[in-house]
């Protein structure tokens, strides 16, 4: 049991870790979006950037950091940029079901436990009851024979 909560805390902290960067291709692909648009009306397009230092994953001071103009257009145009958009997506919902999943087992684990426990002290008190019914019925045998032998 002890081990399936340190299975659901594992998981739930790569649950979290899979949104940071499900976050961030989200707004990088808002922003290759509204660069294709025909309503956008781009006039100046180094003008668009994308800096994923503001989010505090790459530190301020790393130069490759900021991605603007043809070099963004470059990245949103790859295939590789939409497949791990893709695959960071399945592991989101992969580690969010392992986590449903976990906590279902664990609540059926509680009841089970309670049950059994519940059951093993119903179990005692039915031994002690028919300990008790089984010495009424032998006391109650030996009066009638004390009773019948004093009628004859």
């Amino acid at each position: 049991m002890f081990l399936t909560y340190i299975f659901a805390l594992v998981f739930i902290a790569i649950f979290c870790f899979t949104a940071i960067p499900v976050f961030l291709f989200f707004n990088m692909w808002n922003t290759c979006a509204a660069m294709r648009s025909p309503d956008s009306n781009i006039t100046f397009p180094d003008s668009i950037c994308v800096d994923v230092r503001q989010y505090g994953v790459i530190p301020l001071n790393a130069t490759p950091g900021k991605a603007c103009g043809t070099t963004l257009t470059d990245i949103c145009n790859t295939s590789e940029f939409y497949l791990s958009y893709h695959l960071y997506i399945v592991a989101l919902a992969g580690a969010g079901a392992t986590v449903i999943a976990l906590i279902h087992y664990l609540m059926i684990l509680a009841a089970n436990w309670a049950y059994l426990k519940t059951a093993a002290s119903t179990h005692d008190y039915q031994d002690i009851k028919t300990k008790d019914d089984q010495d009424l019925e032998a006391e109650a045998r030996s009066k009638e024979g004390q009773n019948s032998s004093s009628y004859s």
